[in-house]
């Protein structure tokens, strides 16, 4: 850590106007240092995409506050490879608060866990955190709870920063959309299952001209207890491990009966 005062590279994939992350950012501060570069727009669901054949644009917001034409990933980049003084790097990576869950299968869609597997990529300790709003009550549905995952952030960060996670490895953090006073505590939990029902969909223009979306009813999952959806189905925040190394042990042992298999 470069001093007493750890330092913290917070970014998001809403963009940098979005409450989540400027509640965050007012959060963040109380623990150390802060620099934000975040993107100037709504970057949702481009997983880890960086821009490769375009220039990016950073423009100064205020001291240490940057908005970047780019993806959250990019963010990342340039907060860990080139732009902040070398000498200076943060010590923390930070993604969110996202305003939707990033459960299950989500996590390979989600720029807010992009930004945070970035991070951990290069040995930095990272979190993504999310406020999962389809998780609210019916009547809560047009109330977002925001101060809830900013709450549980300040409580979560001391803990973090005392024993943070190891490299490789980033905390995905998906909030309940309730009340403070409705927040069981928190588990840590394994990955559950997704089920997507979108499908693409054809449609005209007024021209007559063919268009598509890809979309279709929300998604369900399948129950499962220790599963990230079964602590918030109980009203408590998730906390699931990820790794960024995707070679899994067992499915090498699967093959190893294989002959090598030479080009004739």
């Amino acid at each position: 850590m470069n001093s007493e005062r750890p330092h913290f590279l917070l970014t998001n994939d809403d963009g940098i106007d979005a409450l989540g992350i400027n509640m965050l950012y007012e959060v963040l501060q109380n623990h150390g240092r802060v620099t934000m570069i975040a993107p100037d727009q709504e970057r949702s669901a481009v997983s880890h995409a960086f821009s490769l054949h375009h220039p990016l644009r950073l423009i100064k917001r205020r001291e240490s506050v940057y908005s970047l034409s780019g993806t959250p990933v990019d963010c990342v980049m340039f907060g860990l490879r080139g732009f902040l003084d070398p000498e200076d790097l943060p010590d923390f990576v930070i993604s969110g608060i996202n305003h939707g869950a990033n459960l299950g299968d989500d996590v390979l869609y989600s720029g807010t866990v992009a930004g945070a597997l970035e991070g951990a990529m290069f040995s930095k300790p990272a979190v993504a955190v999310s406020l999962a709003t389809e998780f609210s009550d019916p009547k809560e549905l047009q109330k977002l709870h925001m101060e809830t995952a900013a709450g549980f952030m300040d409580a979560f960060i001391p803990h973090f920063v005392e024993k943070p996670c190891p490299g490789g490895t980033l905390l995905n953090v998906n909030v309940p959309n309730l009340p403070k006073d409705r927040i069981e505590g928190s588990r840590f939990t394994t990955l559950g299952k997704r089920i997507y029902r979108d499908r693409v969909i054809q449609r005209h223009d007024p021209q007559g001209r063919e268009y598509y979306w890809i979309g279709g009813d929300p998604p369900e999952h399948e129950p499962a207890e220790g599963t990230d959806f079964d602590a918030l189905s109980h009203n408590h925040v998730a906390i699931t491990p990820l790794k960024w190394r995707m070679c899994h042990g067992e499915d090498l042992r699967r093959y190893s009966d294989w002959p090598s298999i030479r080009v004739e």
